[in-house]
């Protein structure tokens, strides 16, 4: 069993890594299970090294899950955090086109209903 700043780091490392995906795809990423973590201060830097699960529908190669190894550090000074990981998660690619042109269609009614409204407060 970890412990609750172990879970919150883990939950804070999914929450940096959703957005780092153009189509959206990582947004269907969720927190598997916490394999293994250990933490050692650094010389600049407080580290929390995690074997994270993470779980999606729309990972590559018809797998539920996949494991990574991140490092999370948090600078002793500032105490900003930056993390690492091994390798981002690798999702099908047609789910991520599928994700994509989605991004795009909402982004078309976004503009089409903010160009109304200025047209709109023109008139």
């Amino acid at each position: 069993m970890f412990t609750t700043s172990i879970l919150l780091l883990s939950q804070w490392i999914l929450a940096e890594l959703r957005p780092l995906s153009d189509s959206g795809i990582y947004n269907t990423l969720e927190l598997g299970r916490i394999l293994e973590a250990s933490e050692q201060e650094g010389v600049y830097h407080f580290n929390t090294f995690l074997t994270i699960e993470l779980i999606s529908p729309y990972l590559a190669g018809n797998i539920e899950n996949s494991v990574h190894d991140v490092i999370l550090m948090e600078d002793l000074e500032d105490h900003v955090k930056s993390f690492a990981i091994d390798e981002f998660p690798v999702m099908k690619p047609d789910e991520v086109e599928r994700f994509w042109q989605e991004r795009v269609d909402r982004e078309i009614i976004e503009r089409d209903l903010l160009l109304d409204e200025l047209e709109a407060e023109a008139a």
